[in-house]
């Protein structure tokens, strides 16, 4: 039998409250995942580019799933209005 790895999953989230909840349905859920959790824009930036405190991939892996909260402080989760698609 091969072991199944957890998923890595990035939690992009600045309000406390949505982080606890977001928390208990994974548990209620009984998701195994790696739930990684950070508070801004710019710090999701360097956890997924693996700068600073996020080089270590085995601490923080490539997350499968960014759970994005679009309104963060520093950077938001939408495009520039001067870009187009």
């Amino acid at each position: 039998m091969v072991a199944q790895h957890a998923p890595s999953i990035l939690l992009v989230e600045d309000e406390p409250q949505d982080i606890l909840l977001t928390q208990r349905a994974f548990k209620k859920a009984q998701l195994r995942c790696n739930l990684q959790i950070v508070t801004d824009g710019d710090t999701a930036v360097e956890y997924l580019s693996g700068q600073n405190q996020y080089a270590d991939r085995a601490k923080y892996p490539l997350p499968e799933v960014v759970l994005l909260d679009l309104k963060l402080p520093r950077r938001n989760g939408h495009r520039p209005s001067s870009t187009r698609c």
